[in-house]
């Protein structure tokens, strides 16, 4: 497995554990906060981070749009989640617009993610 692709999904292994953190505390230690938009994002993204470096590692998906859709999802999640968990437990954001940017990250990430499942090679008896 090339290194790239390992870090993907080790990142992704990474939100997913912090977005179990992060809804355990929303749930328990700090009910209606914004942790739990936070950990919802964290664990949707994390699953699919892991998935993109599979598929990259597999040439599922086009090496150039599937590597910079991971790289959206990756930051966009790290502003969003990032920028909820500075509001739950400082009441500050991360930066102005930290969550917006990130989200509109995320959404060029999925998009960039399918246009590789479309643009990738073709294989097998049904290419």
């Amino acid at each position: 497995m090339t290194k790239p692709n390992r870090i993907l999904m080790l990142v992704g292994t990474l939100y997913g554990a912090l977005g179990v953190i992060m809804a355990a505390m929303a749930g328990h230690a700090m009910p209606g906060s914004t942790l739990g938009p936070g950990s919802q994002f964290l664990l949707i993204h994390g699953v699919a981070l892991v998935a993109l470096g599979a598929a990259l590692e597999t040439a599922l998906v086009a090496e150039k749009p599937g590597r910079i859709g991971a790289f959206l999802l990756l930051g966009g999640t790290a502003l969003f989640s990032g920028d909820m968990a500075m509001r739950a437990f400082f009441q500050i954001p991360l930066f102005p617009m930290a969550a917006p940017l990130g989200g509109f990250a995320m959404i060029g990430g999925w998009l960039l993610s399918g246009f590789a499942i479309l643009a990738a090679p073709r294989r097998g008896p049904d290419a």
